[in-house]
């Protein structure tokens, strides 16, 4: 059995090895893929054991990420396998650790994100008898962050094949209200509605929500560009699909939302924007759809005011 004292053994440890990269001043992308190849590898003997799918989706292809970008999907990670954790192990529900507070998110941040992922995926591996661990790949010293980004994005699609408690609408709402109020901050000040009144249309699947975030995506890029600021750049024509599921739009969403704090908080804006306060007693893909559909609206505004 892995007990408590085992798993904080094992984060120590893994800790201990990211200082020490990091106290070498050199820790870069290439560092931070070595650590996250290795998750990858470890994480395919649960898959194998579980008996769970491989994904068969193009992966994505990133055109520009920062570290920042690759931190963001690493704490997705996080989550994701503390919630595998918790189904397969017995692990306790946790929330990732939160961002850093200095401005700039180096690689360092990154791999201490992993480290703290992969001291989650341990125990699930002992719990279920597997003890070799995965070779370390090779160091690739041409690696930057956009590498790093498609690998954990695809780490990320992998673990919603696997995990039997998948996202639902109402995780994926709560990350697109957040945008939102980002960009009902920025609106406020350029003397526009900060929240946009959009019809609800039934029926929706989050195949629907899916392809209305990769508009948002192509409205944020334009949006960066216009403001010369590093936001994530996608080749959204690969991002097409015909089918998805929530625990994908839930990835989309989260991206979304760490582009958008980023840049919104460059632009003159207002704090603490909420929209008219008012709950649902059930949150449906249709209901998530309306908050995209009000996002890329508010994107649009943003554009067309800068």
């Amino acid at each position: 059995m892995w007990r408590p004292a085992m798993l904080l053994a094992s984060l120590f440890a893994l800790c201990q090895g990211v200082a020490g990269a990091e106290n070498k001043g050199d820790t870069g992308s290439a560092d931070v893929l070595v650590a996250v190849s290795t998750f990858a590898n470890d994480l395919e003997t649960v898959r194998l054991y579980m008996g769970k799918p491989t994904v068969a989706l193009n992966r994505f292809r990133v055109e520009f990420a920062a570290p920042r970008h690759d931190f963001y999907q690493a704490q997705t990670l996080f989550r994701k396998v503390n919630r595998l954790g918790s189904e397969v192990a017995g692990l306790t529900r946790q929330s990732p650790p939160p961002a850093p507070e200095h401005d700039v998110i180096i690689p360092g941040d990154v791999l201490r994100m992993v480290a703290y992922a992969q001291s989650q995926l341990d125990p699930i591996r002992a719990s279920l008898g597997i003890e070799d661990k995965s070779p370390t790949p090779k160091r690739d010293p041409s690696i930057d962050s956009k590498d790093v980004f498609e690998e954990l994005a695809q780490i990320n699609r992998q673990l919603n094949l696997m995990i039997d408690d998948p996202f639902r609408s109402s995780d994926v709402i709560a990350q697109l209200s957040l945008a939102s109020v980002y960009l009902a901050g920025v609106l406020v000040k350029m003397d526009r509605e900060p929240f946009p009144t959009v019809p609800f249309v039934a029926n929706k699947q989050p195949i629907d929500v899916y392809e209305l975030l990769i508009d948002c995506f192509v409205l944020n890029q334009r949006i960066g560009e216009r403001m010369d600021v590093p936001v994530l750049k996608i080749d959204a024509r690969r991002l097409k699909r015909d089918h998805s599921i929530l625990s994908d739009v839930y990835d989309l969403a989260t991206i979304l939302l760490s582009d958008v704090a980023f840049w919104s908080t460059r632009l003159d804006h207002s704090e603490d924007v909420f929209p008219p306060a008012g709950t649902l007693k059930n949150i449906f893909p249709a209901h998530v759809y309306a908050k995209a559909e009000s996002i890329r609206e508010q994107l649009d505004r943003v554009l067309n005011g800068i």
